[in-house]
């Protein structure tokens, strides 16, 4: 659902919830360095899930204190929603 289709295309658009959603008037230098900063954490995280269980270990998600989701799902999800936001990038860019 997440992952782009093998062309680079998105399989469905998704909206972001309202508190995920950004300001109109957002500093573009000021988000290229706080994506940067996220993509550097990603690295680590993943590094750092090596050497942990990925089917047994879950982590608590935002939607609700009563879901979460297997270290593994999570890992997928989220590198799936950081490729969604470079592909925007490219589209902006185009």
């Amino acid at each position: 659902l997440m992952q782009p289709l093998p062309d680079g295309k998105l399989s469905k658009k998704m909206k972001a919830p309202a508190k995920a959603q950004p300001v109109q008037a957002l500093n573009a230098v000021a988000v290229k360095i706080e994506f940067r900063i996220h993509q550097e954490k990603l690295i680590q995280l993943l590094q750092n899930a090596h050497f942990a269980n990925w089917q047994k270990q879950r982590i608590p998600t935002s939607l609700s204190k009563w879901i979460s989701l297997r270290l593994g799902d999570t890992l997928r999800f989220f590198v799936a929603h950081e490729y969604r936001h470079l592909l925007q990038m490219q589209r902006i860019l185009q």
